[in-house]
């Protein structure tokens, strides 16, 4: 892994590192809360300790990030550099002219890291931080292969169920107020009752369960997955299933969750016994699908894990006194000791003793009140080197340089150069090597404004009021130079955002000037900045002008340019006679891969002169010239390119005509085809009537074969004769 790659990754880490250990103790807190909570609610309703149990489960991870926030807040509000800042990716050019990326990101928010190498930034952050990305993967794996099986029972071993049960299903749906449509499958595969998917649900019910269950009984258990559909369980454990993945090391989110689950299913059992009435014939009910399911009564589950036994218990009213949260205790002392082995592992990551470690200041560099201070590190890059720079809460910049655009570089244990910029200069500390032409080195950065550049961009009419803002104009080195041009090109008075963003972008005043040129006057700033992120170039503009295309709106030359409608495109068009291209239907037309070799390849095959809105429609329904050609291979030649159309909209594929002809239909009209796929007369359609003796029907007999069915057409035929 790079060093810029693992400065990254421990910027991400602290924060992240610091949530897991706060939704640890959260998680513990709010469990026993809730836990004490459903001891008083024990005499309510289960749909209420269902809601509580789930506003528990929903606090722990805003809390949790809150709490990191709050931590980043105040620490940047009392001046420490532990706060993070936004970053943003720019373009900056270096000394020769050339453009090179420099990129602002977030770095950690702890001041205190350890004084190592970059490439040794290897603390307890860091490391949670891995483990916890291959835990949430390898968890994420699990969910995605358990939801992949519930997606396969749909169609394994799945069928519809009789049609009296179908009937009995349907006024069961409507009288407990389900308005949407619901899917009933019998199952050889599935053990019990369940319900998959949410957006449209299917109910899966064992095949035993139709000779094992009476009538009654099988209706009570088809009333409480019903109950599920109704309110939405699936989609509730989809979120569950979300924050278990995320939170996949924290006991008390499990138990938590195995509340919810619980809970729930008692809410499906109220809502079941309220629509039989009988209390005790449900009860009945469960326990003979327990034992359909074979599961002995000390370990009988439910599909989501919740006890079958304890909810005969319940509605029996024979629940006996018990512990609430079994193995709580031992949860508890767990994540106690986790809490406490990560917080520490985190404070001496984040807090070294080693007070050598600390910034020393070089004689060679004397320090200034208002200069800014950080670390930086060198490394090879296929254009020359690679500069990273962390000024705290100023976040990471990248400079791609050449080793003669730092001043004072060279090899040894204790360096000091120089990065000179108009808005101030950067000081580096520390040690290089060099390999070649390679450099590697890491050290303390500092960086001083120019006072000078200060009053000169003053009298040009932007206010630098302080490093800060100076940092980040030299950072993107905004030279007095382009800040005079900009002035001039008539864009006087803007911000210093503007200005970095107007830089980033390259606009420079040689663009706007050529701009000008061409007419395209007083353009605002962010269209000249889209015009530049398209490459809308003065260039592309000139081109176009040569090819006829004056007077553009500025929106459709970034329209043309965004859809890769280049010059080249247009001349070659123009070459097949489509000349004079509107610079919408140019762009339509690339939009749906019309290009020249697509034009070329049809005029081959015989389609000439075809307007552009044709062309267009056949691509959009994939009439390619492999199609055309495959349809004339057998015999299907000089077909409309409207029928062709027609015939690709309805499915009319080369396999199936050839599949016709060994059937003896050597000679089908496309409509006869059309007219076939659209009646779904299939292949195999065809071979059973040829069994049944019709060797002889046309395509429109076996249209109406296929509309009528087989058996009415059989009968019709035989009182006819």
């Amino acid at each position: 892994m790079s060093e810029s790659l693992i400065m990254i990754v421990q910027s991400i880490a602290e924060p992240v590192s610091w949530f897991l250990v706060h939704s640890l103790w959260l998680g513990a807190v709010i469990a026993i809360v809730l836990a004490g909570a459903q001891s008083v609610l024990r005499r309510h309703s289960p749909q209420v300790r269902y809601v509580v149990a789930i506003a528990a489960l929903l606090l722990i991870t805003p809390v949790s990030i809150s709490m990191v926030t709050y931590h980043m807040l105040t620490h940047n509000s009392a001046g420490g550099s532990t706060a993070m800042d936004y970053g943003q990716t720019s373009t900056v050019p270096h000394a020769h002219g050339q453009s090179t990326a420099a990129a602002d990101t977030e770095t950690g928010f702890f001041s205190s890291l350890p004084e190592i190498g970059v490439s040794k930034y290897t603390s307890a952050s860091f490391w949670i931080f891995l483990l916890w990305l291959v835990g949430i993967s390898v968890v994420s794996l699990y969910h995605l292969l358990g939801w992949r099986r519930a997606r396969h029972l749909l169609h394994i071993g799945s069928s519809p169920v009789p049609t009296e049960w179908q009937r009995r299903f349907e006024e069961i749906r409507r009288r407990t107020g389900i308005a949407w449509s619901v899917k009933l499958l019998k199952s050889t595969t599935v053990k019990v009752p369940c319900v998959v998917g949410w957006i449209k649900p299917t109910i899966l019910i064992p095949l035993s369960a139709f000779s094992g269950l009476g009538v009654a009984e099988l209706e009570m258990i088809l009333a409480h997955e019903l109950a599920h559909v109704r309110r939405h369980d699936v989609l509730i454990n989809y979120l569950q299933t979300t924050i278990e993945t995320l939170l996949f090391f924290n006991p008390f989110v499990w138990w938590i969750s195995r509340q919810i689950r619980t809970e729930r299913e008692h809410c499906c059992d109220d809502l079941a016994v309220g629509f039989c009435g009988d209390r005790l014939g449900y009860a009945r009910a469960l326990a003979n699908l327990e034992d359909l399911c074979h599961v002995r009564p000390h370990l009988a589950s439910a599909v989501d894990g919740t006890s079958l036994v304890k909810r005969i218990h319940r509605l029996t009213g024979s629940t006996r006194q018990a512990r609430r949260w079994p193995g709580f205790g031992a949860m508890s002392a767990f994540s106690l000791v986790a809490i406490l082995a990560l917080s520490l592992s985190l404070f001496a990551a984040f807090n070294p003793s080693d007070v050598t470690a600390q910034v020393e200041v070089n004689v060679k560099y004397q320090e200034e009140p208002d200069d800014l201070h950080g670390r930086w590190g060198i490394e090879p890059s296929r254009y020359g080197l690679h500069l990273t720079m962390i000024f705290g809460s100023r976040g990471r910049s990248g400079f791609t340089l050449h080793p003669e655009d730092l001043v004072g570089l060279s090899e040894g244990m204790d360096v000091v150069f120089k990065l000179e910029r108009d808005a101030g200069t950067f000081f580096f500390e520390g040690e290089i090597e060099i390999d070649g032409d390679n450099y590697y080195g890491e050290g303390e950065c500092h960086f001083r404004s120019n006072p000078d550049y200060t009053d000169e961009m003053r009298d040009l009419g932007y206010r630098v009021r302080s490093t800060r803002e100076a940092f980040r104009l030299a950072l993107h080195d905004v030279n007095l130079e382009f800040a005079q041009g900009i002035s001039d090109a008539g864009y006087d008075g803007l911000s210093l955002e503007r200005l970095v963003e107007m830089h980033i972008h390259q606009v420079t005043p040689e663009f706007i000037n050529g701009l000008n040129k061409l007419g395209y006057r007083d353009l605002s700033v962010d269209k000249l900045v889209e015009m530049r992120i398209h490459r809308a170039t003065v260039e592309y503009i000139e081109e176009l002008h040569e090819l006829g295309y004056s007077n553009l709106d500025p929106d459709e030359i970034v329209e043309m340019r965004i859809h890769r409608v280049d010059t080249e495109y247009i001349r070659e068009f123009s070459d097949l006679g489509m000349r004079h291209l509107s610079p919408s239907k140019l762009v339509e037309m690339s939009i749906h891969r019309v290009t020249p070799s697509y034009v070329r390849e049809l005029s081959e095959l015989g389609y000439k002169n075809l307007r552009p809105d044709k062309l267009v429609e056949m691509s959009i329904h994939r009439v390619d010239p492999g199609y055309i050609r495959e349809l004339a291979e057998i015999g299907l030649d000089d077909i409309d390119p409207s029928k062709l159309i027609e015939m690709r909209i309805h499915r009319v594929e080369p396999s199936y005509v050839r599949k016709l002809k060994g059937l003896g239909y050597d000679r089908v009209d496309p409509n006869d085809l059309v007219a076939m796929s659209i009646h779904n007369v299939t292949i195999s359609f065809i071979e059973d009537l040829i069994e049944r003796g019709y060797d002889d029907l046309s395509p429109d007999e076996l249209v109406e074969f296929r509309i009528h069915g087989i058996e009415r057409m059989s009968r019709w035929r035989r009182d006819s004769d």
